[in-house]
């Protein structure tokens, strides 16, 4: 009987912690705020941005009683803007939703690099979010957020894809343009001037095309050849001898009888 009373016992299955991140991002949020204020450090190479729970979020000390872990942080960020997100549930039960959106920044990050750390102690709470500079030698001062108007298109990756065409917007085809391998267009080639095989005429073939064919090359007069008067073979050539002044020598011969 005791044995068939343990079998009957239900196993009891823990109750899901309704402030654990998973059931805070899960949950519809009852209010959600956009953060204004904020606070950054600049440390050279990198920017810290600073989020007080007590001062920022405007719930006082009960902010960082309410916040106990980094995952129910959220924290997204670009080549240009910043993005935090936050979700805590009050003492009544309620999600609340919280943002803080820096975008455009007044200069460019390496997104890929952002580490974000929740530090401070209980009833003090702080996050800090260390952005890398794209170009670290610059400083930051002033406003880090720049106007929306300024911000880049997109490009590459970033880029989102549109669906469909709008009327009267669509884009003209792109210009072909030539490659290292081969710098010119096939348009290009076509306007080189090409021969045409009448009478090795060069010049181009869309000149040709619009001129009615080659031209034709007009025959002149017929020059004769030239014909040999001498049917004896050609002797070499030979220097004439100089002329000498002659000598005369006159040898006289006497005869004794």
């Amino acid at each position: 009987a005791a044995g068939a009373a343990v079998a009957g016992t239900a196993t009891k299955v823990p109750a899901p912690n309704p402030n654990s991140p998973k059931e805070l991002w899960a949950a519809t949020p009852a209010e959600t705020r956009r953060l204004k204020e904020y606070r950054y450090v600049d440390e050279g190479p990198t920017v810290v941005i600073l989020l007080e729970l007590n001062e920022h979020l405007g719930l006082g000390p009960e902010a960082s009683e309410l916040v106990e872990v980094l995952p129910q942080f959220r924290v997204k960020c670009e080549a240009e803007s910043v993005d935090i997100q936050l979700r805590l549930r009050r003492k009544d039960g309620q999600v609340w939703h919280f943002q803080l959106l820096l975008d455009p920044l007044c200069k460019e990050i390496v997104p890929e690099d952002t580490v974000p750390k929740l530090r401070g102690k209980d009833g003090k709470r702080r996050l800090e979010v260390k952005l890398f500079k794209r170009e670290k030698q610059l400083s930051w001062y002033g406003d880090i957020v720049g106007d929306p108007r300024s911000k880049k298109a997109p490009t590459g990756k970033d880029a989102k894809t549109q669906k469909g065409k709008e009327i009267g917007n669509e884009k003209a085809p792109p210009v072909q343009k030539g490659t290292l391998m081969n710098p010119l267009t096939p348009e290009e080639l076509a306007r080189l001037p090409t021969p045409s095989g009448t009478g090795s005429d060069n010049r181009p073939s869309t000149w040709q095309a619009s001129a009615g064919g080659a031209p034709v090359r007009l025959a002149g007069p017929e020059t004769p050849a030239p014909t040999s008067t001498s049917t004896s073979a050609t002797k070499p050539f030979e220097p004439e001898p100089r002329h000498q002044k002659a000598t005369t020598t006159t040898t006289t011969t006497t005869t004794t009888t």
